[in-house]
């Protein structure tokens, strides 16, 4: 993960904890390949929520939010499986910021 990068997970569980170390390393992924485009000081901060349904699955609403000097990005993605749900939702910000630097 790059050295100017800061990133935070938000609303994991204990039964998650198995999950995090797989999103940290997604997550540092998707900041390698975002700090070729911005290099400015950036924040990372990834909000899980979870809905229960009925026969006890779990639905994952997964928030990624990046922060820089000046820029602001958001990306949700929902999903029945927590890291599918991440990856997702790192794909669309870092097509977003993609979009956007285009049009600078």
């Amino acid at each position: 993960m790059p050295e100017n990068w800061e990133v935070q997970f938000v609303g994991l569980r204990k039964e998650d904890e198995i999950d995090k170390v797989v999103a940290e390393t997604a997550a540092g992924n998707s900041a390698e390949k975002i700090s070729t485009l911005i290099s400015n000081d950036l924040k990372l901060t990834v909000h899980v929520k979870t809905s229960s349904h009925t026969g006890g699955r779990k639905k994952y609403l997964v928030t990624s939010r990046m922060h820089s000097p000046g820029l602001f990005f958001e990306a949700k993605e929902e999903g029945w499986i927590f890291i599918q749900a991440l990856e997702k939702s790192l794909k669309t910000l870092i097509a977003e910021v993609r979009k956007k630097i285009r049009k600078t």
